[in-house]
């Protein structure tokens, strides 16, 4: 009797055309396109940046300054406009986003240079906008490298030799990589460990959820759950058909919905600065810890919806009382992603919360097998104690017949 349960629920899916788009391929769909216009857009606007011609107003700026501007490797980037003083105009032109940066000199700069040993070093003033992404990355070049060569440049001037003032340099070998010692199995799911517990997570659940408020709060709600009742099937098999139906309907939802991830993970990984270039190194045991979490974190999201389905009256009001548990999973997913150095063992204990972590920690090869049995134990008692909570609420009359 289980298994015709567990085959009514499904053929109920995939008997239906407009239900098997909607279940399994418009979430995927959906998932491929805009992370693919998310990365697309964010490249293009990287690129736009990039191709910007600065439009800077220098106040008072020494002829030191003018020369080497005409010699400079990469003047092209910057449209110069020489002021002789700073004005309130040119200021509004910085917030309206008509002009990038005003840089001013002290009117003394020159001799201030010229006469080091006894003046105070000069101080050059630069006014952005941080709220125009022109404006804001031209600040950070001029101080990065075009002040920074200017400034290598009279210090040549000063002492001929620039060497004389350097004391030491770090790092400067042709290979730098030589210097990084680093783990390569790590960094090769470091990338994929920052994005797929969150989405993996979030993905499972609104599948789950999506299904499961109609799998049970509809049919009470249009009083088909009563005929159903009535046979002579009992009610914790009802119960258990339907939360395994449940499960392996999420499952292939998320499944399609990973593939999807998958293929735009490189535009993806590209909004994060990410990318795929090294080998992911995942051998059998980290695909294995990475199957059980997931099962686990299905066990765990469809105990939750159904009991919650079962306990409500309609899909609408289900759907009201479902909000907070997807904004704890939604928390726990982006605490994992914003989470930093090893997680600690007590972590793995938290129910939910610790699934998404092990998920991490496996996709970066720190699971250990402590953490692991940890999260397998907690999460089983956790599914077990949402069985018998859901099976004794099917077993209540006041509860099924919404009386």
């Amino acid at each position: 009797m289980l298994q015709t349960i567990i085959s009514k629920e499904l053929k109920r899916i995939f008997s239906d055309k407009r239900l098997i788009f909607s279940t399994f391929l418009l979430p995927a769909l959906s998932i491929f396109l805009m992370y693919n216009l998310m990365g697309i857009l964010t490249s293009n606007r990287l690129n736009d940046i990039e191709k910007h011609t600065a439009a800077i107003a220098v106040i008072e700026a020494p002829d030191s300054f003018k020369t080497f501007m005409e010699t400079y490797a990469d003047r092209e980037s910057y449209q110069l406009e020489y002021q002789a003083a700073i004005s309130e105009e040119l200021k509004e032109q910085v917030k309206a986003g008509d002009l990038d940066i005003i840089m001013q000199f002290p009117d003394d700069f020159a001799d201030r240079i010229a006469a080091y040993e006894k003046s105070a070093v000069p101080d050059i003033h630069i006014y952005y906008n941080p709220t125009e992404d022109y404006s804001r990355a031209t600040n950070n070049e001029l101080k990065s490298e075009l002040l920074h060569e200017y400034h290598n440049h009279l210090l040549e001037e000063r002492f001929g030799d620039l060497n004389k003032v350097i004391a030491f340099t770090t790092n400067t070998g042709e290979n730098p990589e030589i210097y990084e010692i680093k783990n390569e199995k790590k960094s090769s799911g470091f990338g994929v460990s920052q994005l797929l517990p969150m989405l993996l997570s979030i993905m499972l659940f609104a599948s789950a959820m999506g299904i499961g408020m109609e799998t049970i709060a509809g049919e009470k709600e249009r009083g088909t759950m009563g005929a159903i009742l009535l046979t002579s099937v009992s009610r914790s098999t009802i119960a258990l058909g339907k939360m395994i139906g449940l499960a392996i309907l999420a499952i292939i939802s998320t499944l399609i919905s990973v593939i999807a991830l998958v293929a735009s993970l490189p535009k993806l990984l590209a909004i994060t600065g990410g990318d795929l270039t090294g080998q992911l190194m995942y051998g059998p045991m980290e695909y294995m810890q990475i199957l059980i979490i997931l099962l686990l974190e299905v066990g765990i999201f469809v105990g939750i919806i159904c009991l919650i389905s079962v306990l409500s009256r309609s899909v609408k009001e289900a759907g009201t009382y479902i909000t907070p548990a997807y904004m704890v999973v939604m928390l726990g997913a982006f605490a994992a992603m914003f989470s930093f150095g090893k997680t600690a063992t007590f972590m793995y204990a938290i129910p939910l919360i610790g699934n998404i972590y092990a998920l991490k920690s496996a996709l970066t090869f720190e699971l250990t097998m402590i953490d692991f049995a940890i999260v397998i134990a907690v999460s089983l008692v956790v599914i077990g104690i949402l069985v018998m909570a859901t099976t004794q609420a099917f077993k209540s009359e006041k509860v099924m017949f919404n009386a």
